[in-house]
């Protein structure tokens, strides 16, 4: 079966080194254990591997009946690696994913000028491909895509993902652990979950996480990634792009080029100092983690 499945920045997964255009085999396979694993959703890859830290492939996976409960994962003795398609081409797959889902009876699909679509089952798909269609899907682990126009994706189950990749469409993901993705010119994307995953990947997308431990990532030109919530991670990693680390012990990153904002809080979380600075490649490394730190910018762990 064709899925997605995500790796480290070396193209590595659980410890195991992978190449594009590779084959492999293991003996034996089970879910969340051993074998190689993929999603067939390729939105819940960034479940796994987030925006920013990590890439992306399509693949082929055996699919021998071993699926998670909750999300799109599966697992399989033999495993093919294809091309690698980065963050915009997860998000896009993404949409066309959701949408494929929709064709069948059992899903909310709306392709009018302002048609809206809504999905409130377990896993239920909602779609809308009009100029200024709405999907909505507040199932446990639902996914809402939009591609028209103006349209909007918004998902609000417990590891729901939406997905908007439209001119200036936008995605919002409020579920503990949701992904939001905009693929668009001037997308949106918005994580308020907890652990939640926000990526903007247009001309001047903006993604924002809020929750704890967030994520957000930005890749296309004059993108913003901002984090608010404690623990978050901003990544500036297109052209021309800003990365905003205003939450508690948060931080932040970017390619050469790209600007990086910092900030430090006192015990009671308010805001005591505030620095931006230019990732250079040389006094500001290149997708390195900076925080600011009595009143110095530091480099930090992941």
């Amino acid at each position: 079966m064709k899925a997605c499945k995500g790796f480290d920045k070396n193209l590595r997964c659980r410890g195991f080194q992978y190449e594009v255009g590779g084959e492999y085999t293991e003996e034996t396979a089970e879910l969340c254990n051993r074998g190689p694993h993929a999603c067939e959703n390729p939105l819940d890859t960034l479940r796994y591997y987030r925006p920013g830290d990590s890439r992306y492939c399509e693949v082929e996976i055996e699919d021998n009946g071993q699926r998670s409960s909750y999300d799109s994962k599966v697992c399989g003795k033999h495993i093919k690696i294809g091309a690698e398609i980065g963050l915009k081409g997860v998000i896009n797959a993404g949409v066309r994913f959701v949408f494929d889902k929709c064709e069948s009876a059992t899903e909310e699909n709306a392709s009018g000028v302002r048609g809206n679509a809504a999905a409130s089952g377990e896993k239920g798909n909602a779609a809308a491909s009009g100029l200024r269609g709405n999907a909505a899907a507040s199932g446990l682990s639902g996914n809402a895509a939009a591609s028209g126009e103006r349209g909007n994706a918004a998902a609000s189950g417990w590891s729901g993902n939406a997905a908007a990749s439209g001119w200036s469409g936008n995605a919002a993901a409020s579920g503990l652990r949701g992904n939001a993705a905009a693929s668009g010119l001037s997308g949106n994307a918005a994580a308020s979950g907890e652990r939640g995953n926000a990526a903007a990947s247009g001309w001047s997308g903006n993604a924002a996480a809020s929750g704890w431990r967030g994520n957000a990532a930005a890749s296309g030109l004059r993108g913003t990634a901002s984090v608010t919530g404690t623990y978050g991670k901003a990544s500036a990693l297109g052209e021309q792009c800003l990365a905003v680390a205003w939450g508690q012990d948060s931080r932040a990153r970017g390619t050469v080029g790209n600007w990086i904002v910092v900030s430090e809080r006192d015990d009671d979380g308010n805001i005591i100092d505030a620095k931006i600075v230019r990732v250079d490649g040389e006094s500001v490394k290149e997708n390195t983690w900076y925080a600011l730190q009595n009143g110095e910018i530091s480099e930090v762990e992941e």
